[in-house]
């Protein structure tokens, strides 16, 4: 195989520029929220409404040269650069942009930005631009003369993929499509250069043999022309001739990531830290392939949720995890109004991978496969039921929301879970109607009737059989009022909750509602709105007093609630 030198080949000094330093710091500063970064991401985000044809990309790509060039390694610029070049300029810019993209990773990994403590961030930048331009080349293929522009984007492409799975360790990026897309233009083209080559180097050969005897013959014959034609241009890149492809080429087979050998002896947590990564890239690289094989599903889930075993920190119901991408909500929004199941499942299992904790997204997914037929049943029953783990898992994780209230679970999946996911693992009907109870609630809440919201779940509450159906409704009220900010009538409703608690015996009888309730006060009184009911001084004595009871029920909530 004939060593092609990609930079010779692709001659263009931008391509450089990912992996030069910028003075005095290598990676630069973060421009977020400076006006720069600003006048990008408005121009960017017209994609959204009126699709690539709304966007400057010559006003685009150029601002973003300056800033990646002189002013900071911004791996999200660098993302959407890569889309923007080959809209521009098309598998030129691609494979320039791809050069500068896989610069940074090499060179700039550690300082760039977003920080390296965002690293699903970083993946899901990256998955973006790897489904943009896989669906582009499927659908836009090189022509003749640029099919060698495709060779150094895949060559290029290939390095980045490489670089990306030593260096993300929980987030896995999708790169396997846009590899796949690119191979078939690249290998064309690396055949041209070489069967080329071949024929110059057979030329050279053939002028530097020293000319043959002629024999002596008896007549003179006409002159004919040369068998040997002359060298072809060095410039040009000649057609590959026509060849058969052997079976194993010609055969549609999936590129496997590298397993690696998992160390059991270095340690558990090493080793199943291994297995959630290998899992995470098999369920990528597999589900283009094979998108209705349920083991794709349950390998994405052993990964993502395998390492997950408790709720994320949060106040008030509110997280600090960052919600959805917009982009990739507008994608998700597009994909359903135009009922296009078969790429809103692609879409919303990548938003699953760089946001797990979305249960729309998995409502998403059991939609889009129910309605893609009886080839994706097995799928479905697999999603089902690993959600149905999950939450028993984390119970309470439908309740929380992301930074921005956004909740994990609208009204709809939250109805969807009470009523196929939990009953379907086996949860009791109660159980299934307090959730459906709640989601009703919330959609009230959520079409601003906040108040109805709360008579409706009080009214659930007051109409249940048992003290223990009862009990359990109530705190659903609680967390209610704590999610809406309804403060008082939820501190009212705790002192009668612990009234019952005390005179039932509860923390005997059922320390896990004993602790539930206990968590129910404590976030109570961690509300911003605390002090208007409290001093400071019988706050802390209130709160001290819960985290002595949590040390009889649950020791690690109890040691949460004791830290600063």
């Amino acid at each position: 195989m004939t060593d092609i030198d990609l930079a010779l080949l692709l001659d263009d000094s931008r391509a450089d520029i990912g992996a030069l330093p910028i003075e005095p710091t290598p990676s630069g500063e973060d421009l977020r929220g400076e006006p720069e970064f600003e006048i990008l991401e408005t121009e960017f985000r017209k994609i959204e409404t009126g699709g690539p044809t709304a966007v400057d990309w010559k006003l685009l790509n150029g601002k973003t040269l300056e800033i990646l060039q002189g002013r900071s390694k911004d791996l999200v610029l660098a993302s959407r650069l890569v889309y923007g070049l080959y809209r521009e300029e098309g598998y030129r810019g691609m494979a320039v942009g791809i050069s500068i993209l896989r610069g940074m990773v090499a060179d700039h990994w550690e300082g760039m930005f977003p920080p390296l403590s965002r690293e699903r961030g970083r993946a899901g930048t990256l998955d973006w631009m790897a489904e943009k331009l896989a669906t582009t080349v499927e659908s836009e293929p090189p022509a003749e003369d640029r099919k060698v522009f495709a060779l150094v984007a895949y060559d290029r492409l290939v390095e980045l993929d490489t670089l990306l799975s030593e260096k993300l360790k929980k987030y896995p990026v999708a790169m396997g499509p846009l590899v796949r897309a690119l191979r078939p233009h690249s290998r064309e083209a690396r055949q041209s250069i070489e069967a080329q080559a071949a024929r110059e180097a057979e030329a050279e050969r053939a002028a530097a043999e020293p000319p043959s005897v002629a024999a002596p013959v008896d007549a003179p014959q006409p002159s004919t022309p040369a068998e040997t034609p002359p060298p072809a241009p060095a410039v040009a890149v000649a057609p590959p001739p026509p060849s058969r492809p052997s079976p194993a080429s010609s055969a549609a087979v999936v590129a496997m990531p590298a397993v690696p050998e998992i160390g059991v002896g270095e340690g558990a947590e090493k080793a199943l830290q291994t297995l959630f990564s290998t899992a995470a890239r098999i369920a990528t690289a597999v589900r283009q392939e094979a998108p209705a094989d349920a083991r794709v599903y349950l390998s994405a889930r052993l990964a993502i949720w395998g390492e997950i075993d408790r709720l994320p920190p949060e106040r008030a119901g509110k997280t600090a995890l960052p919600p959805p991408q917009p982009n990739r909500l507008a994608e998700i929004k597009a994909l359903q109004a135009a009922g296009n199941h078969q790429d809103l499942l692609m879409s919303a299992e990548s938003a699953f991978f760089s946001s797990p904790f979305w249960l729309d997204a998995q409502y998403m997914i059991a939609q889009s496969m129910q309605a893609l037929g009886a080839q994706y049943d097995q799928a479905r029953v697999a999603v089902i039921g690993e959600l149905a783990l999950f939450l028993k898992r984390v119970p309470g994780l439908p309740q929380l929301s992301f930074s921005d209230g956004t909740p994990f679970a609208s009204a709809e999946t939250i109805a969807w879970i009470a009523g196929e996911v939990e009953a379907g693992d086996g949860a009791s009907a109660s159980g299934s109607d307090i959730d459906i109870a709640k989601a009703e609630a919330t959609k009230l809440a959520q079409q601003g009737q906040i108040l109805l919201g709360l008579k409706l779940l009080a009214d659930f509450a007051q109409g249940r059989h048992g003290e223990r159906d009862r009990f359990l409704a109530r705190l659903e009220v609680g967390e209610y009022c704590l999610r809406f900010d309804l403060l008082q009538p939820l501190l009212a409703l705790v002192v009668k909750l612990e009234t019952v608690a005390e005179k039932s015996g509860l923390a005997h009888w059922e320390p896990q509602l004993a602790a539930a309730l206990a968590n129910l006060s404590w976030r109570a009184l961690d509300h911003k709105n605390a002090k208007r009911f409290f001093d400071e001084g019988e706050l802390l004595e209130r709160k001290s007093a819960i985290v002595s009871t949590l040390a009889g029920l649950d020791m690690v909530m109890a040691a949460r609630f004791s830290l600063p």
